[in-house]
């Protein structure tokens, strides 16, 4: 940049005159170099010498101006003056220049994903701060006014419109957490936003998990998956090829790490791509454990890339607080996930035409379900093992989508969530929807989460929708009961507790039981023996809800299940592992028997005593008072014998007949 172009200070220092002197000249002089800092990197205390120089130097001219007015020169002095005043004005640039200079130093995770996308980096220090503070003031106001979030993304695409990309990388390096997850900004500045932030929040937990120390703190487990999980995420992703391994840098789209965390990471170039797929998970998923998911929908988005097709993207979106086991029954986080993924589908800057499938699994259906009906357009819709979405919506055609819409379904063999019917009709049996496949392939999903699984029908299907590789085969008629039997035995026991609670008592339900289902799901444990589930029904009071025989009937119900299904895994015959359920079912009953029968006795004795207590306080009142009246009965019941006595006593001596020990 030549100067005197290209900025406000070789603008102004054109239309200056000569200096009149040999101060003023020094002055203007000084004053030609500045348009230099646009092209160099200055050291933040570069710039504060720089303007503390430039002050001094104002302070000279201030001089010449005195001698000016007292030489009685007005043309010069007020073109001086005009110099002065914009001489203060590039202080102060100045200063703030060194300012953002200096926060920015101390934000090298900026610049390094600034670079690492593509993006302008030091060239931001030529920027004028205020300029940028300000643009970031219009966009906060510009997506906190109300609208539609198809109405809020396009705006926020006009206003990146505008800017040099110089300024669009300006403000990630001032505010990247609002960048990072905005909708409808340019997609390689929300990664290289995101990158910043999981950078700082991984200093910040290995702070926190160096404070916890080497003992056996209960949260150190948790802080140590945090910190795992985030360098992970700065680390290339190691991809399996046909012709061997591949390094890939991971972008996301979202990330916020407060409560659970939100995450939402990219498979391929989500700007080009004719095929974009958004995955929606389920229950217990979170910011720790986020990479046991993202795997799978990643290996989704392998089978296009091996099978050569490059124009596939696919973003695995957890982008809201998914609930527990047992909440999972209640639409709370649906209700607040659903307008999010809504918001996140219309910020996707896609192409035009690109074929677009939203793939929801377990209670991500839900939130799919709800953004659906609050006006998210997809091209095709995948409900895996879902609960069902509400007691009222038994068909696609009552979710009310566009015309266009193609509707599928998943249920694999065992998966108790899908055919429960926990919220709702199975999505599977609705009459207008198309059911896929999940057994079709060299490997067999089984139970609630193996969709994404390699090798197995459910995801060749999955790769036929998303990507166009095959044609989507439909499921062989099955019945649920017959799929039953291969449902773990947590599922199970879960499923046949809550069948037996009234649905009004549900949401207390859900509080009660939810550390116990978190014992048998999370750390794996289908722990059915006696001392356990003494446990559970003394802690929960599970028999508030249910009565000794109906819990006996869910845990014998359970156990048969799982017998069955261990037997088929080894390869027993339908008669054999029909033996074994049975031999199972009659077994628990009777292990079963006395810990329920004793827990039962116990809630007796419990609610007995609580009753007994009232009873006596009231009984106690009423002694009281019968004392009382007692007493006095007494008295009035002795006053009045003392009198009988003394009447019959004279009645006898009066009598004329001798009275053979003497008179009384």
């Amino acid at each position: 940049m030549s100067p005197g172009s290209g900025s406000g200070i070789g603008h102004l220092q054109d239309t200056l005159p000569s200096p009149p002197c040999w101060r003023t000249q020094r002055v203007v002089g000084y004053f030609r170099c500045v348009p230099d800092l646009d092209r160099r990197v200055i050291d933040p205390s570069g710039l504060t010498r720089l303007a503390a120089r430039l002050r001094r130097d104002a302070e000279d001219a201030e001089t010449v101006l005195r001698t000016l007015h007292s030489l009685q020169v007005p043309g010069e002095s007020t073109r001086l003056r005009r110099l002065l005043d914009w001489a203060a004005d590039c202080a102060r640039g100045i200063d703030r220049a060194a300012a953002r200079a200096r926060e920015l130093d101390t934000m090298p995770d900026v610049f390094a994903g600034l670079a690492l996308y593509g993006l302008p980096g030091r060239e931001i220090y030529g920027l004028d701060p205020a300029i940028t503070d300000l643009q970031a003031q219009t966009l906060r106001e510009l997506i906190a006014r109300e609208g539609t979030p198809e109405a809020t993304s396009e705006a926020v695409r006009r206003f990146f419109t505008g800017l040099t990309p110089a300024e669009q990388a300006a403000l990630v390096a001032t505010d990247p957490t609002m960048i990072g997850s905005l909708n409808g900004a340019p997609h390689t500045l929300r990664y290289a936003a995101n990158r910043a932030l999981i950078e700082r929040e991984l200093r910040k937990e290995l702070l926190v998990l160096a404070a916890l120390g080497t003992n056996n703190n209960p949260n150190r487990e948790y802080a140590a998956a945090r910190v795992a999980r985030l360098t992970e995420f700065l680390q290339p992703r190691e991809v399996k090829t046909r012709t061997g391994y591949e390094s890939e840098e991971r972008r996301f789209l979202l990330f916020d790490p407060s409560g659970d965390g939100k995450v939402a990471e990219v498979f391929g170039n989500l700007d080009s791509a004719h095929n974009v797929a958004v995955s929606v998970p389920g229950v217990t998923n979170r910011l720790d454990n986020f990479d046991e998911y993202s795997q799978g929908v990643h290996d989704l988005y392998a089978t296009a890339r091996n099978a050569g097709k490059q124009d596939v993207a696919a973003v695995a979106w957890l982008g809201y607080d998914t609930p527990g086991i047992v909440d999972g029954l209640l639409p709370d986080a649906a209700q607040v996930g659903g307008p999010a993924l809504h918001a996140f589908r219309a910020g996707l800057n896609t192409r035009e035409d690109a074929r677009t499938t939203l793939i929801a699994h377990s209670y991500g259906t839900r939130v799919s379900a709800t953004a659906l009906q609050t006006g998210a357009v997809f091209d095709n819709v995948i409900f895996m093992g879902g609960p069902g979405f509400a007691p009222g919506v038994s068909s696609v055609a009552d979710l009310r989508l566009p015309g266009d819409t193609r509707v599928y379904a998943m249920r694999a063999r065992g998966d108790y969530v899908s055919y429960a019917h926990f919220t709702g009709p199975d999505p599977a049996r609705f009459p207008d929807i198309t059911r896929l496949d999940t057994s079709g392939g060299p490997t067999i999903p089984t139970g609630h989460s193996q969709y994404f699984m390699p090798e197995t029908g459910s995801l060749a299907n999955l790769s036929a929708v998303a990507w166009g590789i095959g044609t989507p085969r439909p499921a062989p008629p099955t019945t649920p009961a017959q799929e039953a039997w291969w449902a773990p035995a947590e599922e199970v026991l879960l499923t046949e507790l809550l069948k037996r609670v009234p649905p009004e008592e549900r949401r207390e339900f859900v509080a009660r039981m939810a550390p116990h289902v978190r014992d048998l799901t999370e750390i794996g444990r289908a722990r059915l023996d006696p001392l356990w589930l003494a446990y559970v029904l003394e802690d929960s009071d599970l028999l508030d809800f249910l009565t000794p025989e109906e819990f006996t009937e869910a845990v014998t119900a359970t156990a048969g299940s799982e017998a069955y299904r261990q037997a088929k895994l080894h390869g027993a015959s339908d008669t054999v592992a029909w033996v074994a359920s049975t031999e199972a079912t009659a077994a628990t009953r009777i292990t079963v028997t006395l810990p329920v029968q004793a827990a039962s006795r116990a809630q007796l004795y419990e609610n007995t005593y609580d009753a007994s207590v009232l009873a006596a306080r009231g009984a106690a009142e009423v002694a009281e008072r019968a004392t009382g009246a007692a007493d006095e009965a007494m008295e009035r019941a002795v006053d009045a014998a003392r009198e009988t006595a003394e009447r019959i006593a004279e009645r006898v001596r009066q009598l004329p007949v001798p009275w053979p020990f003497g008179r009384p």
